[in-house]
């Protein structure tokens, strides 16, 4: 292809899917340079990752599409986004963010910064309906199933100590087969991978392989969906838990988890598996993000609760309240359209 018929098209493309924000990364310089398009690595949360083309162009709606294809995830596999990870910091792209500009707003702060890190683009499912995944697709069920392994190790899925060594002792017998002698040398690493910081030290590993020895010759695949069924049994499976402090409200503590789903809002106490209180989408009259707290109202603008969050996530928040609610109301509008 010709460099003026490749222009042509990039121009074509960039004008179909409107203006760019920022200018092209050097990455992207040279990809125009050697007559291709823009490569990147996109992850899962496995740890895995393809390299895949796409033009300057491409949002990220249309990205998601090419990674779903690439992967053998079925079209109507819903939920699934894309997330910009850059060391602890995580973002939702929304759908029709360009791609390149996220490469080249990383590329500048990683310069800015003089830091080593760079861009990782992490494809993981972020909205949660019911009934959640299809268990019959393989590839849909290993992309939540590891995203559920990174939820538990880091701290966003609440367990005791009896149910670590229990997921502990699946995990090994999906990684090791059935317990031998051998195991107990494997059992630290597969806890370090596993579990949260604060459960690592205390988890025994004679524990592990009492459970371990416990479960025979059950197979890998069957190990797997065990532990599976096991983390959605929690009612609140699904959900995006985000850490965040409050001190507006005497009547809560101060460091929180809020839970952002299909049904609502729920405020709870870190670790802990039920709720404090919880609100559907219908009693949230107003929700304001800024850069570090998020306001919530509910019941009534007047006379109802309010609620302020120290959160740096305070708009991921609000878009995933948003986009339940969103999906509510569409939901509700067609199943009125029907009844007419």
């Amino acid at each position: 292809m010709c460099f003026f018929t490749r222009w042509l098209q990039c121009v074509q493309r960039t004008s179909q899917n409107r203006n760019r924000k920022y200018p092209p990364s050097s990455q992207e310089i040279l990809c125009v340079v050697n007559r291709r398009k823009i490569h990147a690595r996109f992850y899962f949360m496995d740890g895995q990752f393809r390299a895949l083309e796409f033009d300057s162009a491409a949002t990220v709606d249309e990205v998601v599409t090419i990674v779903k294809d690439r992967i053998g995830l079925k079209k109507n596999a819903s939920g699934f986004s894309l997330f910009e990870v850059f060391g602890q910091l995580e973002r939702n792209m929304l759908p029709s963010e360009k791609v390149a500009d996220a490469i080249f707003k990383w590329e500048k702060y990683a310069k800015s910064t003089s830091s080593t890190r760079s861009l990782r683009l992490t494809f993981k499912k972020r909205l949660f309906l019911k009934p959640y995944i299809n268990v019959q697709d393989k590839v849909e069920f290993n992309l939540v199933f590891n995203q559920a392994i990174d939820d538990l190790a880091n701290d966003r899925f609440p367990i005791s100590y009896d149910e670590g060594v229990y997921l502990c002792a699946l995990r090994s017998q999906v990684l090791l087969g059935p317990y031998t002698d051998r195991s107990r040398s494997d059992y630290s690493s597969i806890i370090d991978a596993l579990l949260p910081r604060h459960m690592r030290q205390p988890m025994q590993p004679d524990d592990v392989a009492r459970k371990h020895r416990e479960l025979g010759d059950m197979g890998s695949e069957e190990a797997s969906q065990t532990f599976f069924d096991f983390i959605r049994q929690w009612h609140m499976y699904g959900s995006t838990i985000f850490e965040v402090l409050q001190s507006y409200t005497a009547t809560l503590p101060n460091n929180l988890w809020l839970a952002v789903n299909e049904q609502g809002i729920h405020i709870m106490k870190r670790r802990d598996k039920e709720p404090l209180v919880t609100y559907d989408y219908r009693n949230i009259v107003n929700y304001s993000p800024s850069l570090k707290n998020l306001m919530i109202v509910t019941e009534s603008l007047t006379r109802g609760t309010k609620f302020v969050f120290n959160t740096s996530q305070a708009s991921q928040i609000a878009h995933l309240i948003r986009d339940y609610t969103h999906i509510i109301v569409e939901k509700q509008r067609k199943a009125a359209t029907k009844r007419r």
